[in-house]
């Protein structure tokens, strides 16, 4: 079973080209150690702080780990909002320790987000459920023959 979390956040500050061709080298060297695949898209107006959203993936404890000791930790940026993360049945991004799309706009940013959660409760586990009997199925099966 694969984990995946996905999370938006802003930057405290602009982002220069060189800060994402940073971020994003240490990224996908982590993330190859870790098992970790994933997606980062980024938005932003020249001046402005912009819109990160990041999909993450791998092993449940991977993941977490990743998520809630470096991620939400990291004093770059503020955190905004965690709209999906659980379970799902395959990975989505496998060939990729962390693609990167560089959006025009926050907006196409957000619509990123509606589609990947979208997405993301596609591909969860569906629960197994039991089938339940009538009543009277249940008096015919446990009544005795003969």
């Amino acid at each position: 079973m694969v984990y995946a979390a996905l999370y938006a956040s802003r930057p405290i500050q602009p982002m220069s080209e060189e800060d994402l061709a940073e971020i994003l080298a240490v990224s996908r060297r982590k993330n190859a150690e870790r098992g970790i695949t994933g997606r980062l898209v980024y938005a932003a107006t020249e001046g402005e702080v912009g819109l990160f959203a990041q999909w993450i993936e791998g092993e449940d404890w991977r993941v977490r780990e990743l998520l809630y000791f470096s991620i939400l930790c990291d004093a770059r940026h503020a955190f905004v909002g965690r709209p999906f993360e659980g379970p799902i049945e395959r990975r989505q991004f496998p060939s990729w320790t962390m693609e990167f799309e560089r959006l025009g706009s926050e907006e196409i940013v957000s619509a990123e987000i509606d589609s990947l959660v979208a997405r993301a409760h596609t591909i969860r586990p569906q629960a197994k459920r039991k089938m339940r009997m009538s009543p009277e199925a249940t008096r015919r099966r446990h009544a005795p023959t003969g």
